[in-house]
């Protein structure tokens, strides 16, 4: 979501980071949370405007303005939202395997409470009885669209060729690429690009230099990482990074 925001990031526990976050969108569009290697659990107040999801071709509204989402490790949501859309947001994150309980697939719900503070507190919420509403995206892949994600998921940081994906697999890259689009919506490219960037704004937001977030992402060329990152942000790394709150840890 392209426009102007203001970001706050604390450690909350071990390998747990809690984010806080303002933004509003200078216009109408479409966006793409694709975790990488992260599991994420979000409340979004749409304080003015709206947000709404895709999922397997359908819009979905939610009914509150309180909205609650969780992604697990290398999956993706759909948004769309009106120009002057206003939102407050408050996400945990980890590295680490999901707590006990949590979904396999992306959800929305809805839960009158406040943001966990640690990785059982986690547990315990999927424990509710939460109406959970699927809003994955490409739920019936063929074979070798799984595949190449599969690879992808794994070796994303080796920055692999589409052309070795292929010869591995033994098809054509015409056809890899036309396969994972059809499942997915967006090219293994695009993908792996998004695999990335992803990890190199989390470790941006867990307090790496920008160097370092490229460096563990995979990229070994600083001036492309730059190029990239803003391509896929519409920010710098540099302008990304996170202020930490007064009582973060280190």
């Amino acid at each position: 979501m392209a426009g102007t925001n203001s970001v706050e990031c604390t450690q909350v526990d071990s390998g747990l980071f809690f984010v806080r976050k303002s933004h509003t969108a200078q216009k109408a569009g479409h966006g793409m949370d694709i975790t990488g290697p992260f599991w994420m659990l979000i409340r979004t107040e749409v304080l003015k405007g709206e947000l709404t999801w895709i999922s397997e071709g359908q819009t979905i509204k939610p009914l509150s303005r309180v909205i609650w989402l969780y992604v697990p490790p290398f999956s993706w949501t759909s948004e769309q939202y009106e120009k002057g859309t206003h939102i407050r947001v408050e996400a945990l994150f980890s590295s680490l395997a999901p707590p006990e309980n949590c979904p396999e697939s992306p959800v929305l719900f809805s839960w009158n409470a406040t943001m966990p503070q640690s990785m059982g507190q986690v547990s315990q919420l999927f424990r509710e009885d939460l109406d959970l509403l699927e809003v994955a995206l490409g739920s019936n892949p063929t074979s070798l669209a799984t595949r190449v994600k599969s690879i992808l998921d794994k070796s994303f940081a080796d920055d692999p060729s589409m052309a070795k994906i292929s010869k591995k697999l033994k098809t054509s890259g015409a056809v890899l690429s036309r396969q994972f689009k059809s499942a997915f919506g967006f090219t293994p490219m695009h993908y792996k690009r998004g695999l990335r960037i992803t990890a190199a704004m989390y470790h941006l937001l867990s307090g790496k230099a920008p160097v370092e977030a490229a460096f563990l992402s995979g990229y070994r060329d600083v001036g492309r990482f730059y190029k990239q990152f803003k391509q896929y942000t519409q920010q710098t790394p540099d302008s990304h990074r996170i202020k930490k709150s007064k009582n973060a840890k280190t």
